[in-house]
């Protein structure tokens, strides 16, 4: 028979030679690979296309917003002068969409998740295209929160649609392939917003950004293959409870800590990110060093996701999700003490790393552990619970800013991560017994 190999991440089939007996009457046919594994084969370079030209669309989608939202801060300042409009704008184009979690994954399990993320993209595109006329404050963040609510059910619907689309053997390097794209977007977007918005204005950058998320819904439309499970032959009949995904992680003994761990990341993430310009401005590394760090982790977290596709399964998220938790402990809390601004970019790029690898796993259990027709609402649960723990973090770390060293956010931040990490290490110790996906009775009633 044919024998199966792994090369990379490509899968190769060794065919017998035909034996030297020559055919003929009573004589047996030289066995060769049979057709069911070359058609395995074929199907898994497809599905891992599909996963290919879904990523595309994320760099394509994802780098015109992280523009966008370069111009729209720029834009409302420059006019305001205000830092609380810049909260606002902020808030509105961030953080409000976790906070949305709810409809959002109900959207996704509800309706064709192909239909759904096609739909965000171009909603959120069709509002980006009215900002390019706007200038009034109110305009802009009304415009801003506009989009938001259009885009947010894409995530959920996204994230679940990943798992029918690949084998379980391909959903850590699928997830992996999502991720990257989003973090090279993270880390490109930005520059070249905020280059557009100093050569043209940020009308420009609105008008490509409308541009994006149109490509991006028609690259997602033409994608081949099944975004749902069985749940696609009773659409409309998959569940109504909103909260269900809530309940759903609360109530499992494997997502319940791992949902907690992710939380203290999340709030330790918005007491960092409160403080980054005034630790650049303690070291003297002004704007250039403020927008080192936040490149320097988005480069790390390409790195770290990229490494993830490749060495995470199923059987090894658990303990890959402690790895990364540590890897961001130490170099949050490092930087807490660290004397020079360089160490610290230095220390800023294993904590990108970090978020980076540790991502694949957490989203790969919420994957495993959840079933298609309930999918959409555990991730956007997830999702949800993260943010409220951000929007937490970003308060606590006010008071540090206005009465104490930057250097003491850091510190608290290590704190919470520190936590995390040794949650997930509890976590992790318990017997590794993943069982397939299944919902919790009545939840979804």
């Amino acid at each position: 028979m044919a024998q199966p190999g792994e090369v990379g991440n490509e899968v190769t089939f060794t065919v017998p030679h035909q034996t030297s007996k020559p055919s003929g009457p009573g004589t047996r046919r030289p066995y060769y690979a049979s057709s069911v594994s070359l058609t395995q084969a074929t199907d898994r370079r497809r599905s891992r296309r599909r996963v290919k030209q879904l990523a595309l669309a994320r760099v394509v989608s994802s780098g015109g917003s992280q523009a966008a939202q370069i111009a729209l801060v720029y834009q409302i300042y420059t006019i305001t002068k205000s830092g609380a409009w810049v909260a606002v704008a902020l808030f509105g184009s961030i953080s409000l969409g976790g906070l949305l979690g709810p409809i959002s994954g109900w959207t996704a399990d509800r309706f064709d998740r192909r239909r759904v993320m096609v739909l965000s993209e171009l909603s959120a595109g069709a509002v980006y295209l009215g900002l390019v006329f706007a200038h009034a404050p109110v305009v802009l963040v009304a415009g801003a929160l506009a989009a938001t609510i259009a885009g947010s059910p894409f995530r959920a619907a996204s994230a679940a649609a990943i798992p029918n689309l690949v084998d379980t053997e391909d959903l850590a390097w699928a997830n992996a392939q999502i991720a990257t794209a989003f973090n090279v977007a993270l880390v490109a977007g930005p520059l070249i917003g905020g280059a557009l918005v100093a050569a043209s204005g940020a009308s420009l950058v609105f008008a490509i950004n409308a541009v994006s998320f149109v490509a991006s819904g028609i690259m997602i439309a033409l994608t081949s293959g099944s975004f749902g499970g069985r749940r696609e032959h009773s659409i409309g009949h998959s569940g109504t409870d909103l909260f269900a995904g809530f309940r759903f992680i609360l109530s499992n003994s494997r997502l319940a800590p791992l949902a907690a761990a992710s939380a203290l990341a999340y709030a330790s993430f918005g007491a960092a990110v409160v403080v980054d310009p005034a630790l650049s401005r303690y070291f003297h590394a002004g704007s250039i060093g403020y927008g080192l760090l936040t490149t320097v982790w988005g480069a790390g977290a390409v790195v770290g996701a990229v490494v993830a596709g490749r060495t995470v399964t199923v059987g090894r998220a658990r303990r890959a999700v402690v790895w990364g938790m540590a890897a961001m402990a130490i170099s949050l809390g490092s930087i807490a003490i660290l004397p020079s601004f360089p160490l610290i970019v230095a220390a800023g790029a294993i904590g990108g790393a970090g978020s980076g690898f540790v991502f694949i796993p957490w989203l790969l259990l919420i994957q495993h552990h959840s079933s298609d027709t309930l999918r959409g609402r555990v991730v956007a649960a997830a999702e949800g619970f993260d943010q409220i723990a951000f929007l937490v973090g970003l308060g606590a770390a006010v008071p540090v800013i206005a009465y104490a060293n930057p250097h003491h956010a850091y510190a608290l931040a290590g704190l919470l991560l520190g936590a995390a990490t040794a949650i997930t290490a509890l976590f992790s110790s318990t017997p590794d017994t993943l069982e397939p996906a299944l919902d919790l009775a009545g939840l979804d009633e």
